[in-house]
């Protein structure tokens, strides 16, 4: 077999080709090579360095033979090959570790669906759309700032919200705590992706009904519209005459500060009630009053004995016989304009918030407040553009000293555009002294309204609420819903609400990151479910990927995380294992037949029990409160488990986790592993390990020691004759009658242990009661026999426990050969499943 990888670490692939045994290795090799670049060889598992003095390379290729080339990296790409190669062994190659739980790289990603603690409804610009899974209390995003009105001066809020990506079933509609049903005013409605069939609904859009945008104006936070002020008033009557429009009144009155009050220019004001004395035949003549004018005219002069005024339209003229009583004052009323405030963005509509918060009340009684807004469109500079001016009058009245809002709506008939506007009070206060009419502005906003709107595939949820009377904001946004996730199944595109890992896993590879589900080992999925119930909750995954950061294999991983199982590539394929009970028979022995024997092994064994850890405590989240819960187990120094408080616990935070057995469950076995998994191995394998997972169960013997001081002994069969077996190495009994063996297959698993007894003629085998079927000699030079593991002195059940150890990481290096860590196993650490 000729391997050719594309770089040392095999990060970035390689091929496999047949030998031609009617050519040579080199010619072979020609065949495949690519020309002009520079390659590590191989032989037969042995390097070589300089291949114009190596003889073999002349020679006829021959069945077994195994040449490996690794493509050496150089020139100016090496720093780019080494950083890619370094991420692809991680991400590609080697196994997946542990994850780190998303969202821990600041507050500034988290979601509030992740956070248990004053959890609101916020605006995360630029962060990841959340992608929700299982089912979670989700306190969804703001995707647009909140609109608001007063209507018969209750404040309606409506706000718009993205509770996820993709499609789900919303539950349990809640503001804080309180059910939407048991608010007065309060509303929602859900909008869902819509798309083809054969589509995920991730492949759709999602159209929401309806939309009012609102822009709010900066710098508006009340500020107080001053009360028209009306000039001071001259009064008097007399006689009166009118011709034509022109009326004189005669009065004894000192008119000497009339130009004062309102001198010759400008407008005039003027009341005015006409009376005669009507005849009477006794006692004093009654005066009736005929006729009363009020409006602008125009003061043409005045002395020390009359007032002229002109402008008016009375009844046919009169000269004799009436009294005038009037009062003057100027026609214009000072009025103080606001600040001009300038809309954000084009609009075609302003909205503008005002606020009474004295209530709306005169002296004498009701009141009326009358306001004129002014607006203009500006362009990009900020000048007026011209023919865009315009201005409206609002009037609000009322009889009440209860706060009071309004709010007033202008669409300039110029159209959409950005606007600058101020406002005016245009009527003088009826209460000058206690001001219970004072009345301010709340808010100015700029206005767009949308028949529908288009957004990307998400569960987008739209709430409308009614605010406490007489206040000026809502209180904080903290609604919340109970979201389940859509996602497809195994062998169906039809997405339903599902809490099950394996299908988030499936539906995340597939839907989200649109790559083939070929990719994934599904079987290896499907026999994680068949071992558990059908109603389990150890396979459930709840939880929200907030993070952009965070990558594609790290969400899977997390996924998987959270019902105890890894994630590792086998070969093409995400494979996938769960960390539970391992059947009777090692996948693999490894031995000094099969281990580097460059390598160096590496045993950490942790005597102290319960390692350095004295019980663990686990955080979930409780799904009835949601909140954060924790599990704390102690370890006493028997090794038993039980419920307490320890002093140094094993803190695990499972992510995606709300559920008390789940939680349970994985508490228990990593107080498991804490009293029997305290051993681990560093080893370098011959390139057959490459076939293990992530999980493999293993039979590791020690290389080092032949003599077998930890019990275990090993070699390969030379020759059977019957029962007995001649083997590579002294099988020492150590003064034992019995002994057990076992046999590697040729898949390298291992068989049962059989009962063994020594040879009379000599230490290198064993008779024992049966052959395993599974027992195989090679066949001429090439290969190698079965290989055994043989103990004595340990019962059935010691030995066939004995030298048995988890993959927990495998990582291919250079040279061909397997790194691996080991992790001890013991069944007993699965008593709680």
């Amino acid at each position: 077999m000729l391997t050719v990888l594309n770089d040392p670490l095999h990060a970035t692939g390689g091929e496999l080709f047949e030998l031609d045994c009617s050519l040579t290795i080199q010619e072979n090799i020609q065949l495949h090579l690519q020309a002009g670049a520079d390659y590590m060889l191989w032989i037969n598992g042995d390097k070589i360095d300089s291949p114009e003095l190596c003889d073999t390379l002349d020679r006829l290729a021959r069945p077994g033979d195994m040449i490996r080339l690794a493509r050496r990296q150089e020139g100016i790409e090496t720093l780019i090959y080494i950083a890619i190669a370094v991420v692809a062994a991680v991400a590609v190659v080697a196994l997946t570790p542990k994850p780190q739980i998303p969202n821990n790289a600041g507050s500034s990603k988290d979601s509030p669906n992740n956070k248990f603690t004053g959890s609101t409804n916020l605006f995360r610009l630029y962060q990841a759309i959340p992608d929700v899974y299982g089912t979670c209390v989700c306190y969804p995003d703001l995707i647009q700032q909140s609109f608001y009105e007063y209507i018969n001066n209750v404040k309606y809020i409506t706000e718009l919200m993205l509770i996820s990506h993709g499609a789900g079933y919303v539950d349990k509609v809640k503001s804080a705590t309180s059910p939407f049903s048991d608010i007065s005013g309060a509303s929602f409605e859900v909008f869902k992706p819509t798309y083809s069939a054969g589509q995920y609904p991730e492949d759709g859009t999602t159209l929401v009904t309806g939309i009012i945008e609102s822009f709010a104006t900066p710098n508006v936070d009340g500020q107080t519209l001053k009360p028209a002020v009306v000039p001071p008033i001259i009064e008097g009557n007399g006689p009166a005459y009118y011709s034509g429009d022109t009326l004189t009144i005669n009065s004894t009155q000192d008119f000497s500060s009339i130009n004062s009050v309102i001198g010759l220019t400008g407008g005039v004001f003027l009341k005015v009630r006409y009376q005669y004395e009507a005849s009477s035949g006794t006692g004093p003549a009654p005066w009736y009053t005929f006729d009363d004018f009020e409006g602008d005219v125009t003061l043409v002069s005045f002395s020390a004995s009359n007032i002229v005024f002109s402008g008016l339209n009375l009844r046919p003229s009169f000269s004799q016989g009436v009294v005038a009583h009037y009062s003057a004052r100027r026609s214009l009323i000072d009025v103080s304009t606001s600040t001009s405030f300038t809309v954000p963005f084009p609009t075609p509509k302003i909205q503008y918030n005002f606020a009474m918060m004295r209530g709306l009340r005169g002296d004498d009684g009701g009141a009326t407040v009358n306001v004129r807004v002014n607006y203009f469109a500006v362009n990009d500079d900020g000048s007026e553009i011209a023919g865009s001016a315009g201005s409206e009058n609002f009037s609000f009245s009322g009889d009440t000293f209860e706060q009071q809002f309004r709010t007033a709506y202008v669409t300039p008939a110029y159209g959409y555009a950005r606007y600058k506007t101020n406002v005016t009070r245009t009527n003088p206060s009826a209460s000058p002294k206690a001001d219970y009419d004072q009345i301010k502005i709340e808010s100015i906003n700029g206005i767009r309204e949308y028949g529908a709107k288009q957004f990307p595939s998400s569960t987008i949820i739209r709430v409308r609420t009614r605010a406490t009377e007489q206040a000026t904001s809502g209180n904080e946004r903290k609604f919340n819903v109970e979201f389940t996730r859509a996602i497809r199944d195994f062998d169906t595109t039809v997405c339903t609400p599902s809490r099950s890992m394996a299908r988030a896993i499936i539906h995340q590879h597939v839907a989200v990151a649109q790559r083939s589900i070929d990719q994934l080992d599904l079987d290896s999925l499907r026999a994680i479910n068949a071992s558990l119930p059908t109603n389990t909750t150890l396979l459930n995954f709840d939880f929200t990927f907030d993070d952009k950061d965070v990558s594609y294999g790290e969400r899977i991983a997390t996924m998987a995380n959270a019902g105890r199982c890894s994630v590792f590539r086998d070969g093409s394929r995400w494979s996938f294992v769960r960390d539970a009970v391992r059947g009777a028979y090692p996948e693999m022995q490894l031995d000094y037949r099969n281990l580097a024997s460059g390598g160096s092994s590496t045993i950490s064994m942790d005597r102290i029990t319960p390692n350095s850890h004295d019980g663990v405590e686990l955080e979930y989240v409780d799904p009835l409160l949601n909140k954060k819960a924790l599990i704390k187990l102690r370890i006493n120094t028997d090794g038993s488990i039980v419920n307490g408080v320890c002093g140094n616990p094993l803190k695990v935070r499972l992510a995606g986790c709300r559920d008390i057995v789940q939680a349970t469950n994985r508490a228990r076995l990593e107080a498991g592993h804490l009293v029997y998994s305290r051993d681990a191995v560093s080893d370098d394998a011959l390139s057959d390990a490459n076939m293990l997972g992530r999980g493999a169960l293993v039979r590791w013997i020690d290389p080092n020691d032949f003599y077998g001081d930890d019990g275990l002994q090993a070699g390969e069969i030379i020759a059977i004759n019957g029962n007995v077996v001649e083997t590579s190495e002294e099988c020492l009994f150590k003064g034992q009658s019995v002994g057990r063996v076992a046999f590697t297959a040729k898949d390298g698993a291992s068989s049962l242990f059989v009962r063994c007894t020594p040879r009379t003629d000599k230490v290198f085998g064993f008779v024992v009661d049966s052959v395993p079927s599974a027992v195989y000699l090679k066949s001429g030079a090439q290969g190698a026999s079965s290989r055994y593991v043989f103990g004595v002195g340990l019962t059935e059940e010691e030995i066939a426990s004995a030298g048995l150890y988890t993959v927990v990481t495998k990582t291919p290096k250079p040279d061909g050969t397997i790194s691996l860590q080991l992790r001890k196993y013991d069944k007993r650490a699965y008593a709680f499943d």
